[in-house]
């Protein structure tokens, strides 16, 4: 899961360890985590769920920034 997926406004690259402060940064956020059934992480639990191998988790970018995430389950 190294490849990145280009779209006409957005992209996405594989989430890694490298993002894990900005992913529980926006969990930690009320209008982030009320999507996610109020679920709030550690830096080690995050750690953790980006390393399932049944999930693809991917960072969406805009203008080189990131602006959301999402993830595949196999």
């Amino acid at each position: 899961m190294g490849h990145r997926v280009y779209g006409a406004l957005t992209s996405l690259r594989p989430a890694t360890v490298d993002d894990v402060s900005r992913l529980v940064a926006w969990h930690d956020d009320p209008e982030v985590a009320r999507y996610w059934d109020d679920e709030h992480f550690t830096e080690a639990e995050m750690r953790e769920r980006l390393a399932r191998p049944d999930v693809q988790a991917w960072i969406v970018e805009a203008g080189g920034e990131a602006i959301g995430y999402l993830q595949v389950h196999s």
